[in-house]
């Protein structure tokens, strides 16, 4: 091993960055309004997935269209508090979908609090 920060990964992982000045809301106004979309898009994913065969809808259609703005919106999120690393295989997503609404909640508070919306 070369060096300690050779094995310590961006938090980004590979993900685009650019430095910018803005003016406008807050981020941290942002940050918390997306975990808002991102908690209720779970809850409807995951709603959809429990009702399956149920719609009279084409179920595969709105679980899918869900589960596209989930993945969107969670993404989105990640990338504000810079813990876009924490996403690295689609299969992570799957995983996210799959926790209880109790268990999200956290699994958000977590991001808040470990990521900056500072760079």
């Amino acid at each position: 091993m070369d060096s300690i920060d050779d094995s310590i990964s961006p938090p980004n992982g590979e993900a685009y960055e650019k430095v910018e000045l803005r003016d406008g809301s807050p981020l941290s106004y942002v940050g918390e309004k997306l975990g808002m979309a991102v908690e209720f898009s779970h809850a409807v994913h995951q709603k959809l997935e429990i009702k399956g065969t149920e719609n009279v809808l084409n179920e595969y259609e709105p679980r899918e269209s869900a589960g596209a703005a989930f993945r969107y919106a969670t993404t989105a999120f990640l990338a504000l508090y810079n813990m876009l690393g924490l996403i690295d295989d689609q299969n992570k997503f799957k995983t996210l979908e799959k926790l209880s609404p109790d268990k999200f909640r956290r699994w958000i508070a977590m991001v808040q609090r470990e990521g900056s919306i500072h760079g």
